[in-house]
């Protein structure tokens, strides 16, 4: 198991305790208050870490169809591209140089914020912000609160899954598409396809490549990622209004 496996094991494992589905102390039945033991080495670790994975999934589903098409969200940087100058295919050509639904993504426009600046734009850093920040639930302190050690790093599995899943609702936008529907397997074959492309562009000789470096290699600091985070989530919070 990669480094990588074991950190989203553990944190999975984690983020379900806090909903009250410690896997150390078993599935709890309310209706008839037996308690079913979790045996960590076989499939019941893995069947709690999947519906977690699912729930990720469906929550970042959610979030990334409203960053493309809440006029709301604009004022973070969302595409809102149902109001968008022109036709859907030439802006998300524009974006990623797709023409069809089927096509590789070969640029990461799309990551860029309003200065150019390749993964750094303001719905990527609150998505990242939404999953690495939020206190989880019964718990109160975050996924970077708990596993301060394991963030030294920039977590560049987590961007490529959120760019992946920015990219496969685009591709449903296109015409004849459904709009939100497709595989999961499609989804996981696009987070790949985005860490390489990820890696590619940070290996790079580009000056802002060299620039992106030197963010994702600062974490902590004015200058560094977890701040801009940090921002991204106050920026999204204030602009939610009162509650």
């Amino acid at each position: 198991m990669s480094p990588y496996s074991a950190q989203v094991l553990i944190e999975m494992l984690t983020v379900a305790a806090s909903a009250g589905q410690g896997s150390e102390l078993g599935l709890h039945c309310n209706e008839t208050g037996r308690t079913k033991q979790l045996n960590l080495q076989s499939s019941d670790a893995i069947s709690l870490v999947f519906a977690e994975w699912k729930t990720f999934l469906k929550s970042l589903k959610s979030y990334a169809t409203a960053f493309i098409d809440d006029p709301n969200k604009e004022r973070l940087g969302g595409y809102n591209i149902q109001n968008i100058n022109g036709s859907t295919t030439e802006y998300i050509h524009m974006l990623t140089n797709m023409t069809n639904a089927n096509e590789d993504v070969t640029s990461i426009i799309f990551t860029c914020d309003n200065q150019g600046r390749p993964y750094c734009w303001e719905a990527i850093l609150v998505l990242l912000a939404h999953r690495l920040l939020r206190p989880l639930a019964n718990c109160g302190d975050s996924l970077l609160d708990l596993f301060l050690d394991d963030y030294s790093t920039f977590p560049e599995h987590l961007l490529s899954s959120i760019c992946a899943m920015l990219v496969m609702v685009l591709r449903t936008r296109f015409p004849s598409e459904i709009p939100n529907k497709f595989a999961t397997q499609a989804f996981i074959d696009e987070e790949g396809c985005q860490l390489a492309l990820f890696r590619t562009f940070r290996n790079s000789t580009n000056p802002q490549a060299i620039e992106l470096n030197t963010w994702l290699t600062t974490p902590l600091g004015p200058s560094g990622w977890r701040h801009d985070l940090q921002h991204a989530l106050v920026l999204a919070n204030s602009l939610r209004g009162p509650r």
